[in-house]
């Protein structure tokens, strides 16, 4: 239990690849300030929508998200759907609007960056050819000190400059993975057997 302040997703380990890059103290009238010289001087609406997929705090996290930008002046739907429902609309590229998601920390940084990449359905919402080609370059990597100096090279370049896809929580939370479980195997996705998932199928055994 607890939770660890992470400023970039799949750094959970690797923070000392930032060279001590964080995001600067949160202000209220600062964001405020920022919204009025982007142009919204009164905030805008925006849809926010919680990946509903069984792990710890996933839907409460993300209504403290909702709060944090009414208190700025943002005009937050927040909608509670199905998984199932959502994804869809977040793979054809159709939904509009915000998600939150929770997931397992990332054995390295590189583990992370497919969902960064153009050719993905899934979109983040940023794409620049440099930080694409140092991403392709890690991924391809074999070798750790060099694969590390591309994780740096890409992690710097998200916070200095096009970061959409920032970390908000790590919750230390305990799975029942175990022999004490129902038989779970058909949910699980065999693409990358290197991350957990289908985690929101797995039961105690009855």
């Amino acid at each position: 239990r607890g939770h660890t302040k992470i400023p970039l997703h799949g750094y959970n380990n690797f923070m000392h690849l930032l060279e001590g890059r964080d995001w600067p103290a949160f202000s209220t009238d600062g964001a405020i300030a920022l919204l009025a010289e982007a142009g919204y001087p009164d905030g805008f609406s925006i849809t926010l929508t919680p990946s509903i997929r069984g792990a710890a705090a996933e839907v409460e996290g993300c209504e403290i998200i909702a709060q944090m930008w009414n208190d700025i002046g943002l005009d937050v739907n927040f909608q509670r759907i199905p998984y199932g429902t959502l994804r869809p609309t977040l793979v054809g590229r159709t939904y509009q609007g915000a998600t939150c998601h929770a997931g397992s920390p990332l054995s390295t940084p590189a583990r992370g960056y497919g969902s960064y990449l153009s050719a993905n359905p899934f979109n983040r919402g940023l794409e620049h050819p440099y930080q694409e080609d140092l991403m392709l370059r890690a991924q391809e990597e074999v070798d750790p000190v060099k694969r590390n100096q591309l994780e740096k090279d890409v992690g710097i370049f998200l916070l200095d400059n096009a970061l959409t896809d920032l970390r908000y929580y790590t919750m230390d939370a305990v799975w029942p993975v175990g022999p004490r479980i129902e038989p779970w195997g058909e949910f699980v996705k065999t693409t990358d057997v290197r991350q957990i998932n289908g985690y929101e199928f797995m039961q105690h055994r009855k």
